[in-house]
């Protein structure tokens, strides 16, 4: 038996992990390829929030975070432009994100081999 080809290659196949709406927004969000979860951790910092996003990153208790300080973290063009990639209003798609977004920090955090320090 063949392999089935793809009848029109201009089409590209979907991928094989679904993600959902909300999740794409939060990919974007935490995208490493242009540092986005180093510039969030360092707005977190500025606004005086900075141990509830480390506490993200280490493998303690997850601090919670409030849908003020994402709104201030993220700025009101960033919200409106991610709620819409979630296709959420914007007040729904900030509280589902105190919600998700520790966890989802948590998980993208780089993992060490023995005897690496995390960089600070």
């Amino acid at each position: 038996m063949q392999p089935v080809r793809n009848p029109t290659p201009d089409i590209p196949r979907p991928s094989p992990v679904a993600i959902t709406p909300m999740g794409a927004a939060i990919a974007a969000l935490l995208d490493e390829q242009f540092g986005a979860r180093q510039r969030l951790a360092a707005r977190f910092a500025a606004l005086g929030a900075g141990a509830v996003f480390a506490s993200w990153l280490s493998d303690g208790p997850r601090r919670p975070v409030t849908v003020r300080t994402l709104r201030r973290a993220l700025g009101w063009r960033r919200v409106e432009a991610l709620a819409e990639t979630a296709g959420l209003p914007c007040g729904e798609f900030l509280l589902r994100l105190t919600r998700l977004l520790p966890a989802a920090v948590h998980r993208a955090r780089p993992t060490l081999s023995a005897g690496q320090e995390p960089q600070q």
